[in-house]
């Protein structure tokens, strides 16, 4: 299962020896020097370029070829500021209470990855993607469900509305509440009460499954020279 990370650029050449990465198991680079390019096209970038380094011709073979986790930790680390030099994947992390398996000197991606590695075992067949955001934890305590077929999908948390309000919001109609109806980003407050009636409402967590053919057309879409591709 390979493992690409988006990172601060100061950082990629040194993080395989900081973290002794396999550069077999491991991708790392930046976004483009100078560019805006959002999640999406952040997402684009980060498999365009390790599908570069690949040996592969065709890159929806090379796609369907093994499962990937692409960890977005580049970026302005406004959330983390202290450790937007060094990539904020890496803040160090305290060891829990009552915990096994933890070390001092543990970071954020050693505590995340078991999880995405975890979601990635249970994807059924076609679902090789898994994006996530490189400065969150997310801790699952109950066994995680049976994931659906589907080109997208995405995980999100029950919460308050009003601390919905500084977040992405998934929304789904309260008679089909596993359908994604839409999304919102950062929704006000009265929003979210006019829709309560009839739609469920869930933070987005910054995990998202995506198909084969849903990375396809991503790249189609971000791309000019699609042919560069496909």
């Amino acid at each position: 299962m390979k493992k690409l990370l988006s990172l601060p650029p100061n950082l990629v050449k040194n993080i395989y020896s900081l973290e002794k990465l396999d550069p077999e198991q491991w991708f790392c680079t930046s976004d483009p020097v100078g560019h805006r390019v959002g999640s999406g096209g952040g997402t684009a970038w980060l498999l365009a370029e390790c599908f570069k380094k690949s040996a592969s011709d065709h890159f929806s073979t090379w796609l369907q070829s093994e499962k990937r986790i692409l960890l977005h930790a580049g970026g302005q680390s406004r959330r983390l500021p202290a450790y937007a030099p060094s990539g904020k994947i890496l803040p160090p992390i305290p060891v829990f209470r009552w915990e096994r398996g933890q070390r001092l000197n543990q970071h954020l991606m050693d505590l995340q990855l078991p999880l995405y590695e975890e979601i990635m075992a249970k994807t059924p067949s076609g679902l090789n993607t898994l994006v996530a955001s490189g400065d969150v934890y997310i801790r699952s305590e109950a066994p995680l469900q049976e994931i659906p077929q589907a080109d997208v999908v995405c995980y999100g948390l029950w919460t308050d509305l009003s601390l919905a309000t500084r977040h992405g919001v998934f929304v789904a109609r309260r008679g089909t509440p596993v359908r994604l109806d839409f999304m919102m980003q950062k929704p006000s407050l009265a929003r979210l009460e006019e829709l309560s009636s009839s739609h469920f409402f869930l933070m987005d967590i910054g995990i998202w499954l995506l198909s084969d053919r849903a990375v396809e057309l991503l790249m189609r879409k971000s791309f000019s020279r699609a042919s560069t591709f496909f």
